[in-house]
């Protein structure tokens, strides 16, 4: 008894000798603990920072609780059409929240929006994201397949088209080293011999080919896809035979035909393992020989689709700004006019990684409104930068040259320049109406940025070419989120004085969809999105019966909170006076906002003949 008498005190001695937190006592100074909350952390002075130190206990414990229920809270990205209730992604496809879709079942009466949304999103994660059929799997593991006789005239041919077509919008190849080899004589033991350049030979070849009308949208269909298939049984020997040069350039030209529909579910794969051998290569250093421009042409190639590819899957880039030396070399085939195409697309790769980095990265995330709110601000100024120096002629917000749309060297060039800025103008008007819930100026002019996004790209889709090789960014993603928009738009303001307009753009949007159902064959069906054109037709014909038995009063809530980070108010008086002042379909002028007394440019995208 007595030595555990002994052993008592000596614990007791020992607790008291151990009250100082372990900082302290390697730091050797007092260590001064705050009467914690209850159930809250002990903390001491020199363990709370000294920006914190005055601020109240509870405070901080709140905040570190409120970092720790947003990391345990994270939504499930895998839904193409679906998003989180409290954040705005840098998808523009992920638009549909769960209050979003109570809100317009709400608002509508009819909850066939619902099903809609949910069958899209159904559709895209079973057939698009997710096509892994036997086709693919035997397609993409074949060790060799068997050889395609192409004659060396056709081979010609699709090899100019590629050079003419595609090439000035991803320059990575040097067109003389490349046609010394494909058009010498000893070819066929070139390609034996070299299977990576066996490999980035029939690449290229497959994207001719496409060009050349002769692709599909189908998987292992088309005279495209029986070269392209080529590529894949070489992938393995790509990966075997070291980092190369040469096999970095195959991935790459393998990446840019995944861009299609044709083996989309495939491009992250491909690209991310073209980043993976482009840093290994350690190209993205500026410690390169000097005769070595294609390596730094290659490696600013990487980049863009990188980067833009990277931002709207909503995931983080591969590739670390801060570790990028690499000078961008001059590439003459790339610059129309006064636009250097190849500089200006990697600017803009940089806009995006800073803009996924500070607003829409897990870390962002966690962190307070106002910072979110000045990082937005930032991002929006780095936008408008690139935006001012893109040349007027293709610069987006500006009148458009109609010769840069139909001249098919430079329509996909417009088209991309466009889009990207509107893309990432879609992101940003979103988090930032999701973020500021005052209803104040700011949020009006992303609500008026927003609408105009959506009416310019439905607006461009009459230049997009229906077409296999179109990427998929370009011939879907783009007009489905502006589609999303300018539902959402005619829904929330029925007695807006462009409705009519906005009705005539939907059913344009509409079409689009429908030509892209009738050209695949049904392989990317989209006659069914006519639903939304239906759907907010009716309600708007129908608002007068709705008014009269008071149903729905225009412009009011639907009952709740509304999401503000997608609805878009009406900024007009309700009332008889307005219902008057519709502009006639297809009429893209200035229209007066007249509450706010401000002149709002509803479409900035007109056609400059």
């Amino acid at each position: 008894m007595p030595s555990e008498s002994r052993g008592q005190a000596a614990g007791a001695i020992y607790t008291r000798l151990n009250k100082s937190c372990d900082q302290c006592r390697n730091r050797k100074v007092r260590c001064i603990v705050q009467s914690p909350p209850i159930g809250g952390p002990v903390l001491c002075n020199n363990c709370i920072p000294e920006t914190k130190r005055n601020m109240p206990l509870q405070h901080i414990t709140k905040k570190a609780a409120f970092k720790d229920s947003a990391f345990d809270s994270k939504h499930d990205e895998f839904s193409v059409l679906k998003m989180q209730d409290r954040r705005a992604p840098s998808s523009g496809l992920a638009y549909f929240s769960d209050q979003k879709v109570d809100q317009l079942v709400q608002r509508i009466g009819d909850s066939r929006i619902r099903d809609l949304v949910n069958g899209i999103d159904a559709a895209l994660q079973s057939s698009i994201l997710t096509r892994t059929d036997e086709v693919l799997s035997r397609l993409g593991s074949e060790r060799r397949c068997p050889p395609v006789r192409i004659p060396a005239d056709e081979s010609r041919l699709y090899i100019c088209q590629y050079f003419d077509t595609l090439h000035p919008v991803y320059p990575f190849l040097n067109r003389d080293d490349f046609e010394e080899k494909a058009f010498s004589p000893e070819l066929e033991k070139v390609l034996e011999d070299d299977l990576q350049y066996s490999s980035l030979y029939h690449a290229v070849l497959a994207l001719g080919c496409q060009h050349f009308g002769q692709g599909s949208f189908d998987p292992g269909k088309g005279r495209a896809w029986e070269l392209f298939r080529i590529c894949l049984s070489h992938t393995a020997d790509i990966l075997n035979f070291g980092d190369s040069l040469l096999g970095l350039q195959a991935l790459t030209a393998m990446s840019v035909f995944s861009m299609s529909a044709c083996y989309l579910q495939a491009e992250h794969s491909i690209l991310a393992e073209a980043t993976r051998m482009a840093l290994a290569l350690r190209y993205h250093k500026s410690a390169l020989e000097g005769g070595q421009a294609v390596c730094r042409r290659t490696f600013w190639v990487l980049y863009h689709l990188e980067k833009q590819y990277s931002f709207q899957a909503r995931r983080s880039s591969g590739i670390a700004d801060y570790d990028v030396g690499c000078p961008v070399p001059n590439v003459p085939e790339s610059t129309f006019g006064e636009y250097n195409w190849f500089l200006s697309s990697i600017r803009f790769g940089r806009v995006l990684s800073v803009a996924y980095e500070q607003l829409f990265s897990v870390t962002a995330s966690t962190r307070d409104t106002q910072i979110l709110l000045s990082a937005i601000s930032r991002v929006r100024g780095m936008l408008e930068d690139w935006r001012q120096s893109v040349p007027v002629d293709f610069r987006p917000k500006e009148q458009l040259n109609k010769q840069c749309l139909t001249d098919p060297r430079t329509r996909q060039i417009a088209l991309s320049t466009q889009l990207y800025y509107f893309h990432l103008v879609i992101a940003l008007e979103r988090m930032s109406l999701q973020l500021d819930e005052d209803g104040g100026q700011r949020q009006q002019e992303s609500r008026k940025d927003l609408l105009q996004a959506a009416r310019t790209i439905i607006e461009l889709t009459r230049y997009i070419d229906v077409e296999p090789y179109t990427p998929v960014f370009t011939l879907a993603i783009m007009p489905l989120s502006a589609l999303f928009i300018l539902f959402d738009f005619i829904i929330y303001n029925p007695l807006h004085p462009d409705v009519r307009s906005n009705l005539t753009l939907l059913d344009i949007a509409v079409g689009h969809f429908s030509l892209l159902d009738h050209a695949s064959g049904g392989s990317l069906p989209g006659s069914h999105l006519s639903e939304f054109s239906h759907i907010a037709r009716r309600y708007v014909h129908e608002l007068p019966d709705r008014t009269v038995d008071g149903i729905h009063e225009p412009g009011s809530s639907s009952g709740g909170r509304q999401d503000s980070s997608n609805e878009t108010p009406d900024t007009t008086e309700q009332g008889t006076t307005e219902t008057a002042r519709y502009l006639e379909p297809g009429s893209f002028n200035e229209a007066i906002d007249e509450r706010s007394g401000l002149q709002v440019t509803l479409c900035h995208a007109a056609i400059k003949p």
